[in-house]
């Protein structure tokens, strides 16, 4: 499947402009629909009471509308009670059979974490309901990570990941609700294709997240992928360390990393073999000079004599930038 990037900013704008060109649309004998009750009957209706109107409309069409009512009507909510309601339609839609509303309701998200911080600011007595609305906010990317379709967990990757770098609640709690999720999601029992997902999650959190917490939530999860059965897991770990290694350290990535690196090396996959290629710097970067000699040198000279063509390919591009880490 190709590799989608969806810009989670432009699903709620392009929600907007498909309800703007609805409303100025002219109806039989050139009125304006927008200003015509007989056309559009909602005129009179709020944004939250149009929101409930739509969520559980059966057409798709209604029910991606209501999307963009969530926005507006979190917006008009002067209270914690009045979000809430907005927030148990947004779990509602977050449900939903179509996987065109499951992923737009995630562009929804960012904005109402903002909101949430908002109304906490104003109402600072009742912090304990921001954090329950965080909570309850947080936890719809975080259960897509699970989803059946692929392109929504790359979607739900990519919420999860603004939320942290633009710092839209507090990552002391994300990260509470996430971890259990990864360690399912990195479940032998699930698809090797989620389990390769989740790697890709942890390699761009890392260094978002700090040596502290990815040695105490993520690294003890990843060595058991050195030998899982399908290679696509195998070639996420190896890819993985790139990011993972600069981040935790050099004693960190000796013990947890290294060890399954190495034996990556000599995968039966020449795929897996050549991601540990492509990488092989980036790992010797964050070792020291005597690991270099003893364990990485004897490595990469077997990729340089590897029977595939590609991943000989892959180790001669890199070994100028191997040789150069032992006089760094």
């Amino acid at each position: 499947m190709a590799d989608l990037r969806l810009d989670l900013n432009r699903i709620d704008s392009d929600l907007g402009a498909n309800y703007e060109a609805v409303c100025n649309s002219e109806g039989p004998g050139g009125s304006d629909i927008l200003n015509d009750d007989e056309f559009f009957p909602d005129n009179e209706l709020t944004a939250f009471e149009r929101l409930c109107k739509y969520y559980q409309s059966e057409d798709v069409g209604e029910r991606e509308l209501a999307l963009r009512f969530t926005l507006e009507a979190s917006l008009d909510a002067t209270s914690y009670e009045e979000f809430e309601r907005v927030i148990e339609i947004t779990l509602a839609l977050a449900t939903d059979i179509e996987p065109l509303i499951r992923m737009g309701i995630m562009g929804a998200v960012g904005p109402l974490l903002d909101r949430n911080l908002e109304l906490g600011a104003l109402l600072g007595e009742l912090e304990s309901l921001a954090l329950e609305s965080e909570r309850k906010l947080f936890e719809i990317p975080i259960r897509m990570l699970g989803d059946i379709n692929q392109q929504i967990r790359k979607v739900s990757q990519n919420c999860i990941v603004t939320i942290v770098e633009e710092e839209r609640g507090r990552r002391a709690n994300l990260l509470q609700q996430l971890s259990p999720a990864i360690v399912r999601c990195l479940s032998k029992d699930e698809k090797d294709d989620m389990r390769a997902d989740t790697v890709w999650l942890i390699s761009r959190l890392a260094p978002l997240f700090g040596r502290e917490m990815c040695l105490s939530h993520f690294v003890p999860l990843l060595p058991a992928l050195g030998s899982d059965s399908m290679f696509l897991a195998r070639k996420a770990y190896a890819i993985s360390c790139k990011d993972l290694a600069p981040v935790i350290g050099t004693d960190a990535t000796e013990k947890y990393l290294l060890p399954v690196f190495l034996k990556l090396c000599r995968d039966e996959v020449w795929s897996v073999r050549k991601a540990c290629a492509d990488v092989f710097t980036d790992v010797a970067n964050s070792c020291l000079m005597d690991t270099c000699h003893k364990l990485l040198t004897p490595a990469f000279l077997g990729l340089l004599h590897d029977d595939s063509r590609w991943v000989r390919k892959a180790a001669y591009q890199s070994l100028g930038p191997f040789i150069s880490t032992f006089y760094n």
